[in-house]
């Protein structure tokens, strides 16, 4: 099947450059600890530990769909739910100048709690 061939192209794609993955994963992982500690230090967030790409952040101050949407109005998109997680953020690590453009923005919004 089609699905099929592409992720065996994609398997082999990954072999035949195992350096840069582990690279890129090495780069992932020392991102998402930095954003981690940075997001742990406010006063609106709890972030949880991750191993993934993302921070999973119950919001402390305020309503997580405001949050969202002021930080949407700084053109900084993160994903928010409904239901259960209607609380939650999850915030995707990003390179380390979307780290700082983020975490700048949540102290500019934090400093009205």
């Amino acid at each position: 099947s089609l699905v099929v061939a592409a992720a065996l192209a994609a398997v082999e794609a990954t072999f035949e450059d195992l350096p840069w993955v582990r690279a890129s994963v090495a780069r992932l992982r020392v991102a998402r600890g930095r954003l981690y500690r940075n997001l742990r230090k406010l006063n609106i967030l709890q972030p949880y530990p991750s191993q993934g790409n993302y921070i999973l952040c119950r919001v402390l101050h305020g309503r997580a769909a405001e949050l969202r949407a002021r930080l949407a109005d700084l053109g900084i998109m993160v994903r928010g739910y409904d239901g259960a997680l209607a609380g939650y953020l999850r915030i995707s690590v990003g390179r380390p100048k979307d780290t700082d453009t983020l975490m700048k923005a949540l102290l500019t919004i934090a400093e009205r709690f």
